[in-house]
């Protein structure tokens, strides 16, 4: 049996649902949002039976782990899957200001830059469960596949309705040889497709992409259909995924996101995506 194929026959770890929660708005991402509120967005998207969940200590330098442990502490340990990061360790600091910072409210924690083996050590010791490999750039996960054997990559701000090509045309293929999976962050574009006056999270919109969301808005008009629903099923579809994590900082959001993973799209509206070239012709949709 050649290399490949041993790689390709491993079993690897996969979310139990593709259906997920992000963490970034719990980490007081563009706004400062109360914690009884970001309680209950995790506590509705549990009822809804969101069983995935993606954090960081990055995400409001721990604010968003801890919101989400509190109400995670007190389900069975084995009933969902958590996800965190490495590469930020946290600091104590009284009153830690970052400027221009994507994260907002009172932050009790600086931080440091360490990818070494002791930090990434570190790291999953005071996170307490676990570990990812999270990036929003196709390129370290095209490098980690030539090195290392992962079972899974969290690719963010790759593969959405307003941006797919290069997850699609260069990702997928190299884990799909592998059987490696990947969970799709940032699927509304950090709230771009759900009617944000944003784009990701560097605080700019490139060249073209409101004109695409106008286009988009369009077709999904056209055919009656909410573009929350349609993004978060496109970013669902393709073998390869096994995850989406759309954020939330309240109930009502938290379960729109989940049941726009189960309602009913027509097939018209994919085609006619298709025939605008706004999404690749080779791009997976949903066939319900």
């Amino acid at each position: 049996m050649t290399t490949t194929e041993n790689l390709t026959q491993k079993k690897r770890f996969r979310p139990a649902d593709k259906a997920g929660f992000g963490g970034v708005a719990l980490g007081n991402g563009f706004q400062h949002n109360a914690d009884l509120e970001c309680l209950q967005a995790v506590e509705a998207a549990w009822n809804a039976g969101i069983r995935l969940f993606d954090t960081s200590p990055w995400y409001g330098l721990g604010i968003s782990e801890r919101r989400m442990g509190l109400f995670l502490k007190d389900q069975p340990r084995d009933s969902f899957t958590l996800s965190t990061k490495v590469g930020r360790l946290m600091l104590p600091h009284e009153d830690f200001k970052m400027e221009q910072s994507l994260w907002k409210g009172k932050l009790n924690f600086a931080y440091k830059y360490d990818y070494s083996a002791a930090g990434v050590r570190r790291s999953i010791e005071e996170s307490l469960q676990g570990w990812g490999l999270g990036v929003n750039t196709v390129e370290p996960i095209l490098q980690t596949l030539e090195v290392a054997d992962p079972d899974i990559f969290l690719s963010a701000c790759q593969y959405s309705l307003i941006k797919h090509d290069e997850d699609l045309n260069r990702v997928f293929p190299k884990v799909a040889e592998r059987g490696i999976s990947i969970v799709v962050g940032a699927p509304l574009c950090a709230g771009f497709l759900s009617g944000k006056d944003r784009y990701l999270y560097d605080g700019t919109f490139p060249a073209g992409v409101k004109e695409k969301l106008n286009a988009l808005q369009r077709v999904a008009k056209n055919h009656a259909v909410e573009l929350r629903t349609a993004a978060l099923q496109f970013a669902a579809t393709p073998d390869e995924v096994s995850g989406v994590i759309p954020g939330a900082h309240t109930a009502d959001q938290a379960v729109q996101n989940a049941h726009a993973f189960n309602a009913k799209v027509p097939s018209d509206f994919w085609k006619e995506l298709k025939h605008e070239k706004l999404i690749e012709e080779h791009a997976p949709v949903p066939n319900k």
